[in-house]
């Protein structure tokens, strides 16, 4: 029912009025598929390259009986976290944001335009939003292995958490002489999806 294709590169699509699509497998589906793709792409999934775009992940889900695709993160999960997960004990996945991870959580909103990447937005004195970037589901990994178990779970929210101290001040770290938030983004979990190698 669910088939998980990963892509990483460009290719063309020649044969469809689509432009650059970001795929390092390209799957020979029913043309209604495609279809599917394109009319849902600014819900679900970056496939063309536009002014503003946010960075594609790591993985879709395409459900080929009514041609809908979900956003997907994969992340790998420990033993315990992905046990309470699958038996409902657990309600709340995070992860840290890092400089070097940045674009895969979250994204900026500045003077009602979308950034990447902080260091292009402009400097003035307007308000910058940092907001969690939008994934339907998590595809989490326990262990490196081919067999490794595996979950796919509804997001049902996402939030995005500045830590602070006692007195209230942000937690801030140093990384090659910057500052930095000390932040996460937490992922609200609703039903399992599907589940492997359980």
């Amino acid at each position: 029912m669910w088939q998980a294709i990963n892509f990483t590169t460009i290719n063309r699509l020649s044969c469809i009025t689509i432009e650059d699509i970001s795929l390092s497998l390209i799957v020979v589906v029913s043309l209604r598929c495609y279809r599917g793709l394109e009319k849902k792409k600014s819900r679900y999934f970056d496939l063309v390259e536009t002014d503003g775009a946010l960075p594609s992940p790591a993985t879709i889900i395409i459900n080929f009986l009514n041609d809908t695709i979900m956003n997907v993160l994969t992340l790998q999960i420990t033993k315990d976290s992905f046990q309470a997960i699958l038996k409902g004990e657990q309600d709340v996945e995070y992860r840290y944001v890092y400089p070097s991870n940045v674009a895969r959580y979250v994204y900026f909103k500045h003077d009602g335009k979308k950034y990447k990447r902080q260091e292009d937005i402009p400097d003035d004195d307007k308000d910058v939003e940092v907001l969690p970037v939008e994934y339907d589901a998590l595809y989490l990994i326990n262990g490196r292995r081919k067999d490794a178990p595996r979950l796919t779970v509804e997001v049902k929210s996402a939030e995005f958490i500045i830590f602070t101290d006692e007195d209230g001040n942000d937690q801030v770290f140093e990384e090659n002489g910057k500052e930095y938030l000390v932040c996460q983004v937490w992922y609200h979990l609703g039903k399992v999806l599907s589940a492997e190698n359980i």
